[in-house]
């Protein structure tokens, strides 16, 4: 005899009736939209719906949100999962049956504008051979979609994580369905044998079930207790991290706190260093514009006095050559007069000289004797007046004095050069 599927689990029938669970006061016929940042995926070995958010959890229970579907079905619709894929935003709303997809003709059925395709396995939203409606809005018939081979079917979703462990009875469903084709000799029937096992099914004895449901209840509340204990284990480790963090955060903030208080005092220190330094430097800055004013003073003083003696050193050096040029004019003059009167002297003696000679020529013709003197060389004394310029540069006092007495002898005796 062929063992019936068992009957579902408070926890697997959750999955189905979800939305009933968490709004009791809906009505049964009312269906929720996903709770937003989940998508539904499904097992390629079992063939249930599970549900992964985008934090990375998992979960069998169909997460719902507060927004129910327009036309929504209720717990049957859920059942047979059908939903729909907005295009725009990728968001799968569970919806009811449409009544033309009911026949086996579908261009017959399908109404003006609507195109009928298959979710691709894995897809957000969708089942593999699920139909997709789509209005097209022109109110013409287009290209259907193309349908997914069998080869191409089981392949999860790369961005999908892996299933949930799989509850007792998906565990038992799988051994079943083994078995049940291991005694069949073949593999997975046709929609209409499907049917038929479903109804052979249906024959399940009550003690079985009961025994089934016995064990299963056993296990859950194994599963419940583990579960709740690894939960106040997780609690307890959560508390012991709230409080280690806790107390990192307060040595943290002391450490920030002192370490915020020595970058007070540090800049204080070194806000007082750079006023000190300032004023530091704007006294020597002070200093040592008093210091250059004074060398500035001095160096004009200097220089004025430098120029005062150059000037007198200047009149003194046009006096003395003044008073040098005045002493070698006077000199000048008074050997030019000396010469003078020495050669007025010469030609007065030298006319009388002539007229010596004259009388006594004239005596000689007379024949009275003459006395005469022998003739006696004439000492010539150079003209001191024609000094050449380097004689009259070499002069000195000595020179001067010199020439002052010999014109003193030449005036004292005009004729000592004769002698």
């Amino acid at each position: 005899m062929k063992l019936s599927p068992p009957l579902r689990s408070p926890a697997s029938r959750s999955s189905i009736s979800s939305v009933n669970s968490q709004n009791s006061t809906a009505s049964s016929s009312v269906v929720y939209e996903l709770a937003k940042g989940w998508k539904e995926c499904r097992d390629d070995v079992t063939g249930d719906s599970y549900y992964y958010s985008d934090k990375g959890e998992v979960s069998w229970e169909r997460p719902v949100g507060v927004s129910p579907v327009k036309g929504g079905g209720g717990e049957k619709n859920a059942k047979k999962g059908k939903c729909t894929i907005n295009r725009k935003s990728n968001a799968a709303k569970v919806r009811s049956p449409s009544p033309q997809l009911s026949s086996g003709d579908e261009e017959d059925d399908l109404r003006e504008g609507i195109v009928e395709g298959v979710v691709s396995p894995g897809r957000v939203g969708g089942v593999v051979g699920e139909l997709l409606t789509t209005p097209v809005g022109n109110g013409k018939v287009r290209r259907p979609l193309t349908p997914l081979t069998q080869d191409t079917v089981g392949s999860r979703d790369s961005m999908a994580p892996p299933p949930p462990p799989r509850t007792p009875l998906q565990e038992e469903r799988l051994r079943r369905g083994r078995e049940n084709r291991a005694e069949d000799g073949r593999g997975r029937g046709t929609e209409e044998e499907e049917e038929e096992e479903e109804e052979e099914e249906e024959d399940v004895p009550l003690a079985y079930i009961q025994a089934k449901l016995g064990e299963l209840e056993k296990h859950w509340m194994t599963v419940k207790t583990i579960s709740r204990k690894r939960q106040e284990a997780q609690m307890e480790m959560k508390k012991i991290a709230a409080l280690e963090e806790k107390e990192k955060r307060q040595r943290e903030a002391a450490a920030s706190a002192a370490k915020r208080q020595k970058e007070e005092e540090e800049a204080k220190k070194a806000k007082r260093a750079a006023q000190l330094a300032t004023q530091k430097r704007l006294k020597e800055k002070k200093v040592r514009e008093v210091e250059e004013a004074k060398e500035r003073e001095a160096k004009k003083k200097r220089e004025e006095d430098r120029k005062k003696v150059e000037r007198e050193r200047e009149e003194k050096e046009k006096t003395r050559k003044k008073e040098e040029r005045l002493r070698r004019e006077n000199v000048k003059r008074e050997k030019e007069r000396e010469a003078s009167e020495i050669e007025e002297k010469e030609r007065a003696e030298r006319e009388e000289m002539e007229k010596k000679k004259k009388k006594e020529a004239e005596e000689r013709l007379i024949g009275a004797p003459v006395k005469t003197k022998p003739k006696l060389k004439p000492k010539l004394k150079p003209n001191t007046a024609k000094q050449t310029s380097e004689t009259k540069a070499s002069s000195n006092v000595e020179g001067r004095k010199n020439v002052k007495d010999d014109a003193k002898e030449h005036i004292s005796n005009p004729f000592a050069h004769l002698f």
